[in-house]
């Protein structure tokens, strides 16, 4: 076996096997160890990363939904830029963790001659949480809003919430009061996409539905008239 040939065998191994070990290699090519790491890594240009962890996995339909989603919005773009920007508005959800750290001064102590500096661990972001909802576009954030605490997330939370973007939007973003926006939601849960589907204020235009861990969700945009 010629060195090329030993080279394109260990990279067949790999590719069959993502996971295979060096050990396993070095076995089935009756190489040592030592070589099999030099072809990976100096070689073949490869090393091994452990799995990064998703919010989820995605089906074939559900990629080629959005890649289908994707090429439309770069259309859009290519055609005009600027306008494309302007026009188009992102939501997105996140926890917001709070707590009141405590100052230095607050800290300090009493202690003897002699003694060492008190001591405190780093602080922990644990005392509360708030869900926030931010709506944003190329021009900044035009509106941010934060679940009440006990208040459970449903379809008439959404709608409320979508009434207020509205009001907000059109007081922040006036030149877009007349013109139609790309309303982008990644990865919406049911109740809110079922809530804007359903928004009494907004004219969809265009909706791709999809399944994501067997409840309706919407996908990556809504076009609606303001």
């Amino acid at each position: 076996m010629t060195t090329e040939d030993m080279f394109n065998k260990i990279h067949d191994i790999v590719l069959a096997d993502r996971r295979v070990k060096i050990r396993e290699i070095a076995n089935i090519v009756k190489i040592s160890t030592e070589r099999i790491q030099n072809v990976l890594y100096e070689t073949l240009g490869m090393k091994k990363l452990s799995a990064r962890w998703v919010p989820r996995l995605l089906t074939v339909e559900q990629k080629r939904n959005r890649m289908t989603t994707s090429k439309h919005c770069l259309d859009m773009f290519k055609r005009n830029p600027k306008e494309f920007l302007q026009r188009f508005v992102t939501v997105d959800e996140t926890w917001i963790h709070h707590y009141t750290p405590e100052t230095k001064e607050q800290s300090k102590q009493w202690t003897k001659s002699g003694e060492s500096a008190p001591k405190k661990a780093k602080t922990v972001p644990s005392a509360g949480k708030r869900m926030t909802t931010i709506f944003w576009n190329s021009r900044g954030i035009i509106f941010t809003n934060y679940l009440e605490k006990g208040r459970i997330i449903t379809g008439q939370y959404y709608a409320d919430l979508l009434d207020r973007f509205d009001t907000k939007l059109k007081k922040k973003r006036p030149h877009l009061a007349k013109k139609k926006v790309l309303f982008y939601y990644n990865n919406a849960p049911a109740s809110s996409a079922i809530a804007i589907a359903n928004w009494s204020n907004c004219c969809l235009i265009h909706l791709i539905l999809q399944n994501i861990l067997q409840n309706l969700a919407l996908c990556d945009s809504i076009y609606f008239q303001t």
